[in-house]
């Protein structure tokens, strides 16, 4: 596998809850992973516990609640009521083998939400990658 081909999103569905995962290899460290998902060099550093995370491209869009953030490490959010899924978090881990390691898991219990979220992170974490790629 390439460093940033992607993986498809496995969903790990429980009677009650359901759960994503999505896992990509980027060729670029932590700090820069971090700073892509973020929006880019112009995006302001990630709230804090407690303050709204939102969209990067559409500041407007609430995505959710911070519930901790370690920058270069690690984002946990309470999705907000209008996105897809209940919780969020995003992990990166050094990777041997590429840069890091970008690790999205999205749960839910709405159902009808499970591809949404997929498709809506699965997306961002696939153009995180390319983008990555490019240097």
């Amino acid at each position: 596998m390439s460093p940033a081909e992607p993986l498809d999103p496995a969903p790990d569905d429980a009677a009650d809850a359901w759960s994503v995962r999505i896992v990509r290899s980027l060729s670029c460290p932590a700090p820069r992973a971090w700073e892509l998902f973020l929006g880019g060099a112009e995006h302001l550093p990630a709230p804090a516990p407690g303050e709204e995370w939102r969209a990067p491209q559409a500041p407007e869009v609430v995505l959710g609640t911070v519930v901790a953030v370690t920058a270069s490490q690690l984002l946990d959010v309470q999705v907000a009521p209008a996105e897809p899924g209940e919780h969020l978090r995003l992990e990166l881990v050094p990777d041997a083998t590429a840069g890091v390691r970008l690790t999205l898991v999205v749960e839910g219990v709405d159902p009808e939400e499970m591809v949404a979220a997929a498709e809506q992170w699965g997306g961002a974490a696939s153009q995180i990658a390319a983008v990555a790629q490019e240097g």
